[in-house]
C-alpha cells in the first residue's frame, strides 16, 4: 500500500520542546496496543505527566509518584511486568526511583523492595534525547546495535524538534525545518513498517496534492466530458 508520511503539530511542548505526532497518530491507542511494549508506554505517560499544566509550578522531583498498582491498572499488565518495566528504564537511565525513609526523606535505593512509597525522577535531558534521535544517529549518539535505547528510537509514535540540538551535532543539520524534513521523508515511513496495520488518522492536506491531479479536476468541473452532459446516458453505458 502506498504511504504518505505525517507529522501533527502538538498544540503543547513535551519538556519544552516542539513535539510532532508521527502520522498524526491516535496517541490513546498507542498506549493500549499491545505491539507497544511497556518501556516506551510508560516513558511517554512520564513525560506527559511531567509536561502537564497541573505540574508546572513543582519541583522537577516532585512531579511524579506513580505506584505500581496505578500502573498495572492503567496498562493492564501484572506486577513482574512494571516492576521489570522500571528497572530497565533505570538501567537506560531514564527515571531514577527514590523510596522514602523512616525520616520522611526520599533516598535512592535500587533494591527496595515492595510496595514502599516511592517517587520517580526523569531525567530529562535523556528521554529528551531518545525522542529527538533519530534511528540512523543511533551509533552516532553511542546507542549499541540490538539496545533497548535503539529499540526505542525506532518505535516511537512522536518526535520532539529541538530548538538548539545539544552536544554533538550528529546529523550536522541544525535547520529545524531540515530536520522536519529528513522526518517526514525517511524516518517516518521506516516505522510505520515496525507497526503494519498500527491504526492511525490520516487528514489529507489538498496544498500537498499534485498540481496534475488538481489541474485535472478542475477539468472534469469546468470542461465535463460529452457524455456527462447527455441526458440519455446511464450507468449502463
Amino acid at each position: 500500500m502506498s504511504f504518505d508520511t505525517y507529522l501533527k503539530n502538538s498544540d503543547k511542548p513535551i519538556l519544552g520542546e516542539s513535539t510532532f505526532f508521527h502520522n498524526n497518530i491516535d496517541i490513546n491507542t498507542w498506549l493500549l496496543s499491545k505491539q507497544v511494549d511497556l518501556i516506551q508506554k510508560i516513558t511517554l505517560t512520564f513525560a506527559f505527566y511531567y509536561s502537564s499544566d497541573d505540574n508546572k509550578n513543582k519541583k522537577p522531583e516532585d512531579r511524579i509518584y506513580a505506584q505500581n498498582p496505578a500502573l498495572m491498572k492503567q496498562f493492564g499488565v501484572s506486577l513482574s511486568g512494571v516492576q521489570s518495566a522500571l528497572k530497565n528504564m533505570e538501567n537506560m537511565g531514564i527515571i531514577i526511583r527514590q523510596y522514602k525513609s523512616v525520616t520522611g526523606e526520599f533516598i535512592n535505593v535500587v533494591d527496595a523492595q515492595g510496595m514502599t512509597n516511592r517517587r520517580v525522577v526523569l531525567d530529562v535531558n535523556k528521554i529528551k534525547d531518545l525522542l529527538s534521535t533519530m534511528y540512523d544517529e543511533a551509533e552516532a549518539s553511542g546507542y549499541k546495535a540490538r539496545s533497548r535505547e535503539k529499540r526505542f528510537l525506532k518505535r516511537r509514535p512522536l518526535s520532539l524538534i529541538r530548538n538548539i540540538i545539544n552536544g554533538i551535532i550528529k546529523t550536522q543539520v541544525s535547520d529545524v525545518n531540515a530536520r522536519k524534513s529528513k522526518l517526514k521523508g525517511i524516518y517516518l515511513s521506516m516505522q510505520y513498517n515496525q507497526f503494519g496495520d498500527f491504526d492511525v488518522v490520516i487528514e489529507y492536506d489538498f496544498t500537498r496534492a499534485d498540481k496534475t491531479a488538481i489541474n485535472t479536476l478542475k477539468s472534469l468541473v469546468y470542461n465535463p466530458p460529452e457524455k456527462l452532459l447527455d441526458a440519455n446516458w446511464t450507468e449502463s453505458n
